[in-house]
């Protein structure tokens, strides 16, 4: 075959493919993932003055908080806090992703998404100044890469990335303590 033909060739497959494009144009398009952002977008690291975890089934807490020097402190375990843990703790907090929410109305059930006083992690924050914030931690959601979690008042269901809340039942299950 010549130079000529394999130029014709390749003229009617590209016009074969633009007319394929054109025949088809609800083709599904690639979903870009929603943003992340943070739960409390205006507390940064050093705002934080404690923290407490309490086990889904309310068997253990982990409380910590920041002494007048700077350190942690667990409050309620035997031993020292390690620090970095500590750190890891308060900054998964400052950090807490999501990238959606879910409207909480009337008929809005929270025991369907595992929202349960009594049977949910439960995250409280107290910053420096007195304010505090309270998360309540429910199931997994469907695509098992978020949980269900109500956040103060908020008139929203919020879906917080799973390492984060992974990350803090693991410290919860087994303290950092040295």
């Amino acid at each position: 075959m010549n130079r000529r033909g394999l130029f014709i060739l390749a003229a009617v497959f590209a016009a074969l493919v633009i007319f394929a494009l054109i025949q088809n144009p609800t083709a599904p398009i690639p979903e870009t993932p929603a943003p992340v952002q943070r739960v409390f977008p205006n507390i940064g690291l050093a705002d934080i003055q404690a923290v407490r975890l309490r086990a889904p089934d309310g068997s253990r807490t982990l409380t910590i908080s920041r002494a007048d020097d700077g350190y942690w402190i667990a409050l309620d375990q035997e031993g020292q806090i390690d620090q970095t843990a500590a750190d890891n703790i308060a900054k998964t907090l400052v950090l807490l992703p999501y990238r959606r929410t879910l409207p909480l109305t009337a008929s809005t059930r929270l025991v369907e998404f595992g929202l349960q006083p009594a049977k949910s992690l439960a995250i409280e924050v107290l910053l420096h100044d007195g304010q505090g914030h309270a998360v309540l931690v429910g199931d997994l959601s469907g695509t098992l890469t978020t949980y269900y979690a109500v956040v103060d008042n908020r008139a929203e269901i919020i879906l917080i990335e799973r390492p984060a809340i992974d990350f803090l039942l693991t410290q919860l299950r087994a303290a950092p303590l040295t």
